[in-house]
């Protein structure tokens, strides 16, 4: 137990980050920066399980562990352009190129045309100067892309189980 401690107070103090740069400083460079109000371009990963983590203070906390099969930007849409809008178009996987059509490969850049992705998503960003917030084609999205303590907005896809019959007792 905690000397001092009286039921009713935490038990271990809260952690904020009262400052921009206080959330900001495991980025590596000033380009890269991005507050917690812009809309970042997401990542395809596939879920593995789930498994424990134990903070210092003894407490259990769930995580759940992703992988995340080599996502790379295929295509920057902007609101200047003919899109209308800004988004960012993230493959992951990878596919055999024979089982492509001819039509998806010619919508992919060169430098991912031998190794198609498996799939394909869209994620919408924040309409600042494109310069400043989207990746360049052909970046690789991997852990580090996600700030510390950010908030990710999370969509599946779960297994089709059929009809499962009568439940009875």
């Amino acid at each position: 137990m905690l000397k001092n401690w009286k039921p009713g107070d935490r038990k271990r103090p809260r952690q904020a980050a009262y400052t921009l740069e206080a959330l900001l400083e495991d980025t590596p460079t000033k380009e890269t920066r991005w507050s917690t109000k812009n809309k970042r371009c997401g990542a395809v990963a596939l879920k593995l399980g789930m498994m424990p983590v134990w903070d210092d203070w003894g407490h259990r906390h769930p995580c759940t562990v992703l992988h995340l099969d080599s996502n790379v930007v295929l295509r920057v849409k902007t609101s200047d352009g003919p899109d209308g809008y800004d988004a960012i178009q993230i493959g992951a996987g990878e596919r055999k190129l024979k089982n492509v059509k001819s039509a998806i490969l010619g919508q992919l850049p060169p430098t991912v045309r031998d190794y198609p992705p498996h799939i394909i998503r869209e994620f919408r960003i924040t309409p600042l100067p494109t310069a400043q917030v989207a990746p360049p084609v052909g970046t690789r999205i991997h852990a580090r892309h996600f700030l510390a303590g950010q908030c990710v907005d999370v969509s599946a896809i779960s297994k089709g189980k059929g009809f499962q019959g009568i439940v009875s007792e």
